[in-house]
């Protein structure tokens, strides 16, 4: 049965490569990162903090993800420096069978309708770890918005 499993064996320090997409003009800017998972209330919840920067600025971020142990499904809050500033985004997804996480969410984008968020936690092997960042347009069309690659 998929579960937050993968993601909790991956528990402890990683350290990488981010390479954030500029909203703004499109380029693409790439720093070192720093992200920690840790399991929370009896491993019903992985903790995951990181950080990064953008043209030399601290960046710093946080997901909660939650499973209930019974299906696919899994809940998240999210929140980080550059992106979300002081709000805190909900988002829900699935674990696939492969260990892999998914979560969508969405976020306002006045005056036009809310945008879509998608953030995928993959393992590529036991000492790697992918987390990328996609927007969704309201009409479906999806931007990478940031690729993060982790080694032990």
């Amino acid at each position: 049965m998929p579960s937050l499993e993968s993601i909790l064996q991956a528990r402890g320090e990683w350290v990488g490569t981010s390479r954030l997409t500029d909203p703004p003009t499109g380029l693409d800017e790439s720093s070192q990162t720093r992200l920690a998972i840790e399991p929370r209330l009896r491993n019903r919840f992985a903790l995951i903090e990181y950080d990064w920067n953008f043209r030399g600025e601290p960046q710093q971020g946080l997901l909660l993800i939650g499973h209930d142990g019974l299906g696919a499904d899994v809940s998240a809050l999210w929140s980080d420096t550059f992106h979300t500033g002081r709000e805190v985004m909900a988002c829900d997804g699935q674990a696939a069978a492969d260990g892999s996480i998914t979560l969508l969410g969405k976020y306002p984008a006045p005056p036009g309708p809310d945008w879509g968020w998608r953030i995928t936690l993959r393992s590529i092997d036991e000492g790697s770890l992918v987390v990328e960042m996609d927007n969704i347009t309201p009409d479906g069309e999806e931007s990478p918005a940031v690729r993060a690659e982790y080694k032990r």
